[in-house]
């Protein structure tokens, strides 16, 4: 018989990655997660999964107590340089590794400057 996580807070989690975090912390347990926030919120130029992120409210929404967002110009700096500087080392050749950062620099740095990186930390209640 597969073993499955207490059943708190009613049973099966809803829908949604930050539901299920704290349906399977315990009570107390602590959450850390990085992401981007849009610089300003609705931003068309950036991909829909961007233009309204909002970490503090989905982890309060979820339950999540002692949220706290924190962001420094650096984390956002350093991401877009590892970026610059894969796409400069040129033909990866059989690095796939290289191949699929320079895929992603390809993706995100025409929008970088719109996002800042972000870490945030809450508390499961």
């Amino acid at each position: 018989m597969p073993l499955s996580p207490p059943r708190r807070r009613g049973g099966v989690p809803k829908s949604g990655h930050a539901d299920r975090l704290i349906w399977i912390l315990r009570l107390g347990g602590r959450l850390v997660v990085t992401g981007w926030h849009p610089l300003t919120p609705g931003d068309p130029r950036l991909p829909e999964r961007h233009r309204h992120s909002n970490w503090p409210a989905v982890l309060h929404a979820a339950g999540f107590t002692a949220v706290h967002c924190h962001a420094r110009p650096a984390w956002t700096d350093t991401y877009q340089n590892i970026y610059r500087v894969a796409l400069q080392l040129g033909d990866p050749g059989p690095d796939t590794a290289l191949a699929g950062l320079q895929s992603e620099a390809r993706r995100r740095l025409p929008t970088a400057h719109l996002l800042r990186r972000v870490a945030v930390t809450a508390v499961s209640g």
